[in-house]
């Protein structure tokens, strides 16, 4: 009889044999590390090529070819993009046979023409990836949306329109609401010669820029007359904001300013609902800037008030108190979508964005300024301005209808009565 002690017999042995690989397997396994290796090999050189060629064009435009290298990465934006699409496409149908790919609504791959497959760049395709940063329980998938093309680097400046543009805030007694007003008149009455980015650019460029900065945001995306205000007045202005109330700020002004440039887009390209023009608005002329104020009260206000002046120290006070109710974090106001390299606004986000309770002021400091009802202030300020107003003032019955007074001034402003 064997002592328990002994050496293992060949039962026991066979156990250990069993985890051993077949040679089927193994020759299965250096297959796919070789062609892994070959692939990394692959991107190393092109990324290697991407240098030295962007090496040599920085080099070209250093000596004064500047015009030449413009055009030249114009079309080797489109190239890219292209790229971009087909890859996309190829990553979503190797995902979607193992089943880790969204559902699209899309027609057939195999469908398409090569001219559809080149305009994919304008196709937001979102693929679930471990590495995505993507807030806990959201895909981040989106469906394709079809929408005019990224302008080149070359069209038209801003400055050509507009070359006094100075919209850089300080605390001086200049009219900052009259220069930011003349802004966006000169875009609106402008637009029709200009291409503009569509939804998908846009909410890119409003997540990067903040993100990453507007260099980057430009660089990826380059700018139409509209990106470069709205550039400009974050600079100038709402750099003094939170990020999160930089992000919002900038997604509501840009749906606002398309929605004025044509006022039929569709619903989802428009600013949320709050933002549609009360009664007053529509019946009463007053400045364009007063449209693009997130509260439809304080809108009102400044147009019964007949308010057009505002020094810059106001305007400088008012993008330090707005704020925007965010209880995450930064990054989980959007989605990175890693097949295309672009960023979406999460679903948490959107649902805060549309919602008026989501904006107030930071501090009493601008609450004491405007009439806005206790639980957007940090005040409890009462919205009771309209009891205080002359009969004289011809006001639709909606707005009447406010069964309140307010006993406060806009202090630091000029009505047009006054000037």
């Amino acid at each position: 009889m064997a002592s328990k002690d002994g050496p293992p017999t060949a039962e026991h042995g066979s156990s250990s044999s069993r985890t051993a690989l077949s040679p089927t397997r193994r020759e299965r396994k250096r297959v796919s590390d070789r062609i892994s290796q070959q692939a990394t090999r692959a991107r190393t050189r092109a990324y290697i090529e991407h240098l030295e060629n962007t090496t040599a064009r920085l080099t070209e435009a250093l000596a004064g070819n500047g015009a030449a290298v413009s055009e030249q990465m114009a079309q080797q934006y489109d190239e890219i993009e292209g790229l971009k699409g087909v890859i996309a496409r190829i990553a979503k149908i190797a995902n979607g046979a193992v089943g880790f790919t969204c559902a699209s609504t899309g027609p057939d791959i195999q469908n398409r023409s090569s001219k559809d497959i080149s305009h994919s760049s304008s196709h937001g395709i979102a693929l679930a990836s471990p590495t995505a940063s993507v807030p806990a329980g959201y895909c981040g998938c989106f469906a394709p949306e079809t929408f005019p093309p990224v302008p080149h680097t070359n069209q038209e400046s801003l400055k050509k329109i507009y070359p006094m543009m100075n919209l850089k805030c300080s605390n001086e007694g200049r009219d900052y609401f009259g220069a930011l007003n003349h802004a966006l008149v000169t875009i609106e009455s402008n637009h029709a010669r200009h291409l503009f980015s569509g939804p998908h650019v846009d909410d890119d460029t409003s997540i990067r820029a903040v993100l990453h900065g507007w260099d980057a945001a430009r660089a990826k995306n380059p700018f139409d007359v509209g990106w470069q205000l709205l550039q400009i007045l974050d600079e100038g202005l709402f750099f003094r904001s939170g990020s999160v109330e930089r992000m919002a700020i900038l997604r509501i002004m840009r749906a606002m300013l398309m929605t004025k440039i044509n006022p039929h887009l569709p619903p989802e390209r428009k600013p949320p609902s709050f933002m549609n023009p009360s009664p007053l608005q529509m019946q009463v002329s007053h400045p364009r800037l007063i449209d693009y104020f997130v509260w439809p009260e304080v809108r009102d206000y400044l147009i019964i008030s007949g308010i057009s002046y505002a020094p810059e120290s106001l305007a400088a006070q008012f993008a330090v108190d707005i704020g925007f109710k965010w209880p995450f974090t930064l990054r989980d106001t959007c989605t990175y979508q890693p097949s295309t390299g672009v960023y979406a606004f999460s679903k948490e986000f959107t649902e805060a964005y549309e919602s008026l309770e989501s904006w107030y002021f930071k501090s009493p400091i601008m609450s004491i300024h405007l009439p806005l009802s206790p639980d957007k202030s940090a005040t409890g300020l009462e919205d009771n301005w309209l009891g205080t107003l002359p009969l004289s003032c011809n006001l639709p019955s909606e707005t009447l209808q406010q069964d309140v007074s307010w006993d406060g001034a806009w202090e630091g402003i000029t009505s047009t009565e006054n000037l």
